[in-house]
């Protein structure tokens, strides 16, 4: 989803590509911001990662500003055999980094909470509905007047390949020359037969696209828990440019620039402050 510039206007259509009459959400800057991140971050991901651990490139250490790895290790607990995965900082043993190992699902329910904590304003949310709207209603239209052309070709080709048996029935053609013309026929048949699928077959791929997206929009929390871990990480790329870690808690949270952008704009509304905890006298707490 996050790849797709629908965000900044940019309809494609059958393999082509042109900017669309409607007012994009967000300007064409904003969204190559995007791009840079999630090339960046994906980058790392595809040298660095060995195991599929769903944080893996996000977290960073806050006494040494290491970024964590995660393993398994061996659960010795007689109620629960097995193995443990485990996020911890690199440094924690071999250069006495304080840093405290913590259980991946734990700290993967802490991701969950921060995002329970993003909504998109009301003006995006319309705003992405509207233009929702607008290119379902150009790729419909521009659909039909495609499938229109098809059609026409097609019965032509049709009508030519009744003629052409009629042909072969009154005997004023010979054989060879009715295959070779029937073979061709047909043959441009099925190439019109597979562009009316293909065209189907993207029209329900756009569906679907539009579908996430404006789920995404509406309820990011609920879109980012029932995703598989592929997408949350593509969610995780949009917002988080990487998380700060203290004894087992999410200390801080550094936003990516798209997301600074957004949340400047007021496009994105943040329910809690990200910054630490503090005290009574609003100093941060240890």
């Amino acid at each position: 989803m996050l790849n797709n510039p629908f965000y900044y206007g940019l309809i494609r259509w059958h393999g082509e590509s042109k900017i669309g009459k409607h007012k994009p959400i967000i300007d064409k800057s904003l969204y190559e911001t995007c791009q840079y991140i999630l090339a960046k971050h994906r980058s790392f991901l595809i040298r660095k990662r060995v195991h599929d651990y769903l944080l893996r490139g996000f977290i960073f250490c806050h006494y040494c500003g290491q970024r964590y790895t995660a393993e398994p290790h061996p659960n010795h607990s007689v109620n629960k055999p097995g193995v443990i995965h485990y996020y911890h900082c690199p440094k924690r043993e071999r250069n006495g980094c304080p840093s405290k190992y913590i259980e991946a699902d734990t700290l993967e329910k802490q991701i969950e909470e921060e995002f329970k904590k993003l909504q998109f304003s009301e003006e995006f949310i319309e705003a992405v509905i509207r233009k929702a709207k607008e290119i379902i209603a150009q790729n419909r239209r521009e659909k039909s007047s495609v499938m229109r052309g098809i059609i026409n070709q097609k019965n032509a080709l049709e009508n030519k390949r009744n003629t052409l048996e009629d042909a072969l029935l009154d005997g004023t053609i010979d054989r060879e020359t009715f295959k070779r013309r029937h073979n061709a026929l047909q043959q441009q048949l099925i190439n019109l037969d597979n562009q009316i699928t293909e065209f189907d077959n993207q029209g329900k791929i756009d569906i679907d696209l539009i579908e996430e997206v404006l789920a995404f929009t509406r309820d990011i929390y609920q879109t980012y828990i029932e995703a598989p871990d592929y997408l949350k990480r593509h969610y995780l790329r949009f917002f988080f440019e990487k998380v700060i870690v203290k004894d087992k808690k999410i200390y801080k949270v550094i936003p990516t620039p798209i997301f600074k952008i957004l949340k400047n704009r007021h496009e994105i509304i943040i329910r809690k402050n990200w910054l630490p905890r503090v005290d009574s006298n609003h100093e941060p707490t240890a």
